[in-house]
């Protein structure tokens, strides 16, 4: 190769180097050029989500409907709504019997000399949802409609606590000692196993509130647990013996005799 060719192709291969290495100094140029801006743009601001407070019900659960999904609480544990008219209902549903005014009132925890009470069963008698008279207040078909869903009250020792429960303080003291005799007992002898005084109102009230819903019978030398209210705590069996023309409750779950 002559030495004039030798000098072009060098001179081309200066050329190309040239133009790359200005090609590479304008990236670079540029490279700097958005470091610069991105140097001189304000950082956004931090964007964090806030945690979401918790709510009683979750966003992706329905809404709860607008009528009662779950049976109603007991009358003791007071309905949160349907005020007198619904607690009357509920009284009756569960009392299972008629039931007079006084009834209502003691059960459903309501005023028996109110005019609020006098009112509901006014109206509810009107619209026929019970029946009867004031002495014998009962739930009609239309009455169950309108009560919806509604709590049955329990079976056997639990219907006892129920009551407990629903009567409390002297009344349930009675109802306990009671439970426990097996013999009528005097009202002082209830008194005294029970703890309590003999001649105070709180145990007269207690006895005649005891009354009223039937849940003990007989004075007060010889009170004891209504039939009413043994037989549906403790499940008895009447037999009779036709020979002998006595007859006997027993016990169906713990196999005692009651003569």
């Amino acid at each position: 190769m002559s030495q004039p060719e030798k000098l072009r192709r060098a001179l081309l291969a200066l050329e190309e180097a040239a133009v790359a290495f200005g090609q590479a100094v304008g990236s670079v140029a540029d490279a700097l050029s958005e470091s610069e801006e991105a140097a001189t743009k304000p950082a956004p601001a931090p964007t964090s989500k806030r945690k979401k407070a918790p709510t009683l019900l979750d966003d992706t659960e329905p809404a709860p409907p607008s009528r009662e999904s779950r049976p109603t609480p007991l009358v003791a544990e007071e309905p949160a709504r349907g005020g007198a008219r619904r607690k009357i209902l509920v009284a009756l549903a569960q009392y299972g019997r008629p039931m007079s005014k006084t009834q209502i009132a003691l059960y459903a925890g309501l005023s028996a000399t109110s005019g609020g009470l006098s009112q509901a069963l006014a109206d509810l008698r009107a619209d026929g949802a019970i029946t009867g008279p004031g002495s014998a207040n009962t739930i009609t078909s239309a009455g169950y409609t309108e009560l919806g869903d509604w709590a049955r009250l329990p079976e056997g020792n639990a219907l006892f606590e129920f009551w407990c429960s629903k009567m409390g303080g002297a009344a349930e003291k009675v109802l306990r000692v009671l439970r426990r005799s097996q013999e009528p007992m005097s009202k002082s002898a209830v008194a005294t196993a029970a703890g309590l005084s003999n001649t105070s109102g709180g145990l007269s009230q207690a006895l005649a509130d005891l009354r009223k819903m039937q849940l003990i019978e007989g004075g007060g030398q010889a009170m004891y647990l209504s039939a009413l209210l043994r037989r549906a705590i403790e499940p008895t069996i009447g037999v009779h013996n036709k020979s002998s023309g006595t007859s006997v409750l027993v016990d169906a779950r713990a196999g005692h005799v009651r003569r």
